[in-house]
């Protein structure tokens, strides 16, 4: 856990710098003060409404705070995403952990050695290997990225994607809306459902055969959950613009591609290691004054989850 208020000053945030570490007083003190913030946020006596957001990988801290307090367009309005939820009757927690590409590949490349933090002297010197192994990794693998990608990008294509990789996706959503809806018997409405497709653009615009065709909804079905499908509402002018930007950077995609499987690949790993350390600390799994006081107890076995986020949840 660390200290949000600011990493270059107060309420002054930079990336190029790291978050004060809390101690257990100060981490402790911190979700005081939140669960104080619930309980003025609602009426006295009444249901509190908390909204816990958590962002996704490849983030930074910094981006990640500033994309709370930007505004954000939502149905006309340009407020930020915290006013969007306070004025909604929630008290906002947001969850803001280290998952940036550069932070997770280059703490890949110094530190971390088989899931364990090294220190900055053997850390250092082991990435001199680490490093030629990733770039080797990288030149090797090269021919199976390039010709993944080009596979990929063909199944972008209807034609590729009907003849050359079939699924049963619309077969599954058929199934799912016609138990949904159950617009006459089951087998007769799965064959009547037909999902809009995209047209055949080159060298000009056909329409998919079958048209669009789904069963009315129903409205007494209380059991089950309600079933949208999403259909494929491209047409030409939009695809055409698309195949173009393609065309133009698929050069680059090419060059690219090996150096974000190799390093992307490395980061990805390590920013998965991050998410459990929200969980788990490694104070738990090695000497510590964590351990060593589980040890005087007789309870080393069962130390409860140590990490930041273990310890609010169970706040």
């Amino acid at each position: 856990a660390v200290n949000p208020n600011g990493n270059a000053g107060p309420d002054q945030h930079s990336i190029l710098w790291s978050y004060d570490q809390y101690d257990k007083e100060q981490y402790q003190h911190h979700i005081n003060e939140i669960f104080k913030g619930i309980e003025h946020a609602g009426p006295p006596g009444g249901k509190r409404k908390i909204m816990i957001f958590i962002h996704g990988g490849m983030n930074t801290q910094v981006g990640s705070l500033e994309r709370l307090v930007d505004p954000f367009v939502e149905k006309g309005t340009t407020k930020s995403r915290v006013k969007h939820m306070t004025e909604n009757g929630y008290y906002p927690i947001f969850i803001n952990w280290k998952s940036s590409l550069w932070s997770s590949y280059f703490e890949h490349l110094f530190y971390i050695r088989q899931g364990q933090r090294w220190s900055w002297y053997t850390g250092l010197p082991s990435a001199l290997v680490v490093f030629p192994i990733d770039v080797t990794r990288s030149i090797v693998r090269a021919p199976l990225v390039w010709s993944m990608q080009i596979y990929n990008d063909l199944l972008s294509i209807p034609f590729f994607v009907k003849h050359f990789s079939p699924t049963l996706n619309d077969e599954v959503s058929a199934e799912l809306l016609c138990r949904y809806n159950l617009a006459g018997p089951l087998e007769s409405c799965v064959k009547e459902v037909h999902f809009k497709k995209s047209p055949y653009c080159v060298p000009w615009a056909i329409e998919d055969k079958p048209p669009a065709s789904k069963p009315p909804p129903a409205t007494d079905k209380l059991d089950t959950i309600p079933i949208a499908v999403g259909e494929d509402e491209r047409r030409c002018p939009e695809m055409d613009r698309h195949f173009a930007s393609y065309l133009l950077t698929f050069p680059f995609k090419l060059a690219i591609g090996p150096v974000l499987d190799t390093f992307g690949t490395s980061a990805w790993e390590n920013m998965e290691r991050r998410i459990h350390l929200l969980f788990h600390s490694e104070a738990e799994l090695l000497p510590s004054s964590l351990t060593d006081e589980a040890k005087s107890s007789q309870n080393l076995a069962k130390i409860p989850a140590s990490g930041g986020l273990s310890v609010f949840v169970r706040h």
